[in-house]
């Protein structure tokens, strides 16, 4: 895993949004079905064409993120285990067609958001770093620092930091938490890829963290 020289030591402030949260929530509802990568520009279209400044575009895109994607658990133990020198043969599962899974790591995440983002005409990067110290003179995180990917988003003409995992707040965020095996994972997978993708937009209890948005 490549480390920028980037550490998540961020401040805390919740922005200034035009748009309300009940209507917001309400553009995310209304949302087409995106059952694969190909419907995500039909996607966006419907959740941005409304709204007139991209602070706005870029919350109501992170809203459907919150509502409508798992954060991975046994994908984020095996990364660990990679990342550990007793473990270096292990292998790193795919998730798949994230819209197909729901389903995602930090770096799967923030990478869903920048594309989902340009395609809304907002330019964003993925950003590699640590949730702690990163180690400059052995590449990677010091001990109690963990890997983790956010994203850096251009609005009013400057750059704003997006944190899309950690945004994700409410019932039920982690799933395969109670798999330990690949083929079982894989079961799994397919398992959620053959249910249709109403069935994980608009859940309940879900939120958007602000603190996480533009911080």
């Amino acid at each position: 895993m490549r480390f920028f020289l980037f550490s998540l030591f961020l401040f805390f402030g919740v922005p200034v949004l035009a748009i309300s949260e009940s209507q917001t929530d309400r553009l995310v509802e209304k949302a087409p079905e995106a059952k694969s990568e190909d419907d995500s520009s039909k996607l966006v279209k419907s959740l941005t064409h409304k709204l007139k400044n991209d602070k706005d575009k870029a919350y109501t895109i992170l809203n459907w993120i919150t509502k409508n994607i798992d954060y991975n658990e046994f994908k984020k133990r095996q990364l660990e285990e990679k990342l550990s020198r007793k473990h270096s043969k292990v292998t790193i599962p795919e998730t798949g067609d994230i819209f197909k899974t729901r389903l995602g790591v930090c770096e799967d995440i923030a990478n869903l958001y920048k594309n989902m983002l340009e395609k809304a005409d907002i330019k964003a990067v993925v950003i590699h770093g640590c949730t702690g110290e990163v180690d400059k003179k052995n590449g990677g995180c010091k001990d109690g620092g963990l890997g983790h990917a956010w994203n850096a988003v251009w609005i009013n003409k400057q750059w704003e930091f997006v944190d899309p995992t950690w945004a994700i707040s409410g019932e039920d965020v982690s799933a395969m938490d109670n798999v330990k095996k690949q083929k079982k994972y894989e079961k799994e997978l397919k398992k959620r890829e053959k249910k249709s993708a109403k069935t994980y937009e608009a859940r309940s209890g879900r939120n958007v963290d602000k603190k996480w948005f533009m911080t």
